[in-house]
C-alpha cells in the first residue's frame, strides 16, 4: 500500500485523466457512428468510474491537507490539457448560452417567456445564430440568473 497521500493524489489524477481520455473517444466515436447503445453504457460506466475515483481524490486530499495544493494544480493541469485534446462532439450549446445570455442584456427579454426569434432584427443581429432560436429556456432559473 503508497503510504504518502500526495503520491495517492497522483495517482487518483491520472487515472482520472485518463478515463476522461478514454470516455471522451469512445463515446465521441459512438455519437458520430450513431452507435447509440455505446454512447448510453459508456455514459453509465464513466459516471460510475468518475464517482469511484472522485471519492478516493476527495479522501486522499483531505488526508494530506494543505500539502496537496501543489499536486492537484497538476492535476488540474493535466485534465485541462486532456479536456483541449478532446474533439467536440456536441457544440450546439454554446449557441444557446450565446442566445440566451445576448437576449437578456441585448434585447432585455426573459428567456422563460420570449423566443429569440421574437426579438426584432434578431436575424440581422451577429451575437445571434438560428440554432435554438426557436426553443424555450431549457436549463433552469439558475442558469438564467
Amino acid at each position: 500500500m503508497i503510504t504518502n497521500s500526495r503520491l495517492r493524489i497522483a495517482l487518483v489524477g491520472s487515472a482520472l485523466a485518463a478515463v476522461t481520455f478514454a470516455f471522451g473517444e469512445v463515446w465521441a466515436w459512438a455519437v458520430t457512428s450513431g452507435r447509440g447503445a455505446v454512447e448510453d453504457a459508456s455514459v453509465w460506466i464513466a459516471v460510475a468510474v468518475f464517482i469511484a475515483l472522485y471519492r478516493a481524490g476527495y479522501v486522499e486530499v483531505r488526508r494530506a491537507g494543505p500539502d496537496a495544493r501543489a499536486v492537484v494544480l497538476a492535476v488540474g493541469v493535466v485534465m485541462a490539457a486532456v479536456g483541449i485534446y478532446l474533439k467536440p462532439t456536441s457544440g450546439q450549446d454554446v449557441f444557446a448560452y450565446v442566445n440566451f445570455g445576448w437576449m437578456q442584456y441585448h434585447y432585455h427579454l426573459n428567456p422563460y417567456a420570449h423566443l429569440m426569434n421574437e426579438a426584432p432584427g434578431w436575424k440581422t443581429d451577429p451575437m445571434v445564430t438560428g440554432w435554438w432560436s426557436t426553443v424555450p429556456m431549457p436549463y433552469g432559473f439558475g442558469f438564467a440568473a
